[in-house]
């Protein structure tokens, strides 16, 4: 209940505040496990990407924001998994697997951490290898204006116009068991979701 009820009062805020445009959001299941990917360079994303979605999300971030008053309220109330110095333990990542069984949709940053002049990374390896293990499908998403809302340093939430778009889902398909192949594999999966993720950024345009 203090999800849904907190997830209309962002969607009405983001709407009103940001102007939030969202496109393709039908690109995202709306049944069954699937891993939503994003570009990452606000504080704002998981907020962006969630009101975006029709179904519950959930997402990962740091123990430490846990600690900061409001924004710490606001990511409880929107299905956090706390993860301590950006890494993913390995009971949390059997956890994230469990909950993609579950049917669950969870939104991951591949870069790992906030670009701060809004230039995409290098994918972590992680996604790849979540996708992969929980055989689920993997769906793009681009945020554009969020760095411009609230960059990585800064202090006050501008009312900058933003946008997200979904794109199609990416299927991964189990190639090899052997170890060292598979991790190639886990890269190949993660380079080709930022891959799609920058042909959305080339491609917004609404």
């Amino acid at each position: 209940m203090i999800y849904i009820i907190a997830k209309l009062i962002f969607s009405i805020f983001c709407k009103i505040y940001f102007r939030l445009e969202v496109n393709g959001a039908d690109n995202v299941p709306k049944n069954g496990g699937v891993l939503v990917a994003s570009n990452h360079s606000s504080f704002l994303d998981p907020v962006i990407v969630g009101v975006g979605i029709s179904r519950q999300t959930y997402f990962l971030t740091k123990q430490s924001l846990f600690e900061i008053p409001i924004l710490g309220l606001l990511i409880r109330a929107l299905h956090t998994i706390p993860i301590r110095r950006s890494m993913v333990s390995v009971s949390t990542f059997k956890e994230l697997i469990k909950s993609l069984h579950s049917k669950k949709a969870i939104i991951l940053f591949p870069e790992g951490t906030r670009s701060i002049d809004g230039k995409l990374g290098q994918g972590k390896i992680g996604v790849g290898m979540l996708a992969l293990k929980a055989d689920v499908p993997i769906v793009p998403a681009y945020i554009d204006g969020a760095i411009k809302a609230f960059p990585k340093r800064g202090k006050w939430i501008q009312p900058k116009k933003i946008r997200v778009v979904f794109g199609k889902p990416i299927i991964p398909k189990r190639k090899s068991r052997d170890a060292a192949l598979q991790r190639l594999y886990y890269h190949e999966i993660s380079a080709q979701v930022m891959e799609s993720i920058n042909s959305l950024k080339e491609n917004i345009a609404w």
